[in-house]
């Protein structure tokens, strides 16, 4: 399937649902509640609060890039989603599977607020996040900061023990004490540990395990969609980046030859001298001090699109569409500055 903006169209929508509801579920709450500071200690309000944000912000960059035909979504805002949607689904799955089931306080999990901020907000959050939101990839080192969320909260409810006053609710989801005077340090100490415990197994089990499954299957639709074809302007506009940046390295190389050339023993007139400069250590059939070998395989960041690239070049002269433009380029670069061509099968292998 063709680039287009359409992509970018289903990223907005998604991102438009989750905010809505999102922002309805936290104003419920606020109605709900004349102690807002109170609510605010708790990981549902917390992790509901990140995702609406994260979602407002991606819902101005999806906005800008369909105004602008460009991907403004970059993998900085993506990841940051991908630590909301992870920490909502932790909620999700806390409430359903521990919490509910065992709920003896009489307390409504899923009345009012709590029934978006549980439920609605997290499974419309994680929908879109795999589903809509695929047009910027996610490199795989960043699958596991998720659990970055989840460790800083377990911090704070344990921080909170040894810092509030006296007389203050420590524990308010109830793991081991109930609101009165300060507690022992021998409890606290039990307390800390347990709560460490609790936190990283939360952090660690959930934080990775959800968030390798999203990364995959974000990663999944961004192949089908966006990765295995891209527009020819994004092409354009990637190989004038490389020009560019070959044309500054080979600047600092002329720049190093013509300080050699200055430093030289030998004192030639000023007209020699200028003569050296432009040909010292020239020759157009070597690159560093070898001849130049062309290389044409496949290219490693953009799907089913072929690169030239120099043998111990770090980045790609070029990049095209199809592997026989790559040969034809290379072909000619070799005409032009002399050197040799080598062709690389779609596994990597070299060609006879």
């Amino acid at each position: 399937m063709k680039f287009s903006k359409k992509h970018f169209i289903v990223g907005l929508i998604g991102n438009l649902l989750v905010c809505t509801l999102g922002l309805t579920g936290i104003i419920m709450l606020m109605l709900e509640n004349s102690n807002l500071a109170e609510t605010m200690k708790y990981f549902t309000t917390l992790s509901n609060v990140l995702v609406t944000l994260c979602s407002f912000v991606n819902l101005i960059l999806y906005a800008v890039s369909i105004a602008k035909k460009k991907n403004y979504i970059k993998e900085f805002f993506q990841v940051t989603k991908l630590i909301a949607v992870v920490a909502v689904a932790i909620t999700f799955t806390i409430v359903i599977v521990f919490l509910s089931p065992n709920n003896s306080t009489g307390f409504d999990l899923f009345a009012g607020s709590q029934l978006f901020l549980h439920v609605i907000v997290p499974i419309v959050a994680v929908f879109s996040f795999i589903f809509l939101e695929y047009q910027t990839k996610i490199r795989f080192r960043f699958f596991y900061f998720p659990i970055f969320f989840a460790l800083a909260y377990g911090a704070f409810y344990i921080s909170y023990a040894f810092l509030a006053p006296k007389g203050a609710e420590i524990d308010w989801y109830g793991f081991m004490f109930e609101v009165g005077s300060r507690i022992a340090p021998a409890d606290l100490s039990k307390f800390t540990l347990g709560q460490f415990l609790l936190f990283l197994g939360e952090s660690l089990g959930g934080g990775v395990a959800f968030g390798f499954v999203f990364w995959l299957l974000n990663k999944i639709m961004n192949l089908v969609f966006i990765g295995y074809t891209i527009s020819p302007e994004e092409v354009e506009e990637l190989n004038e980046t490389i020009e560019e940046e070959a044309s500054k390295e080979l600047d600092v190389e002329k720049e190093k030859e013509g300080e050699i050339a200055e430093k030289s023993p030998a004192k030639p007139s000023s007209i020699e001298k200028t003569k050296t400069k432009k040909t010292v250590n020239y020759n157009p059939n070597k690159y560093k001090d070898g001849i130049r070998v062309y290389h044409i395989a496949r290219s490693k960041f953009i799907s089913r699109h072929w690169q030239v690239k120099l043998a111990g070049g770090e980045k790609a002269i070029k990049i095209f569409p199809t592997q026989a433009e790559a040969i034809c380029y290379a072909k000619d670069l070799v005409k032009k500055q002399g050197g040799s061509i080598r062709i690389h099968s779609m596994k990597g292998q070299l060609r006879k």
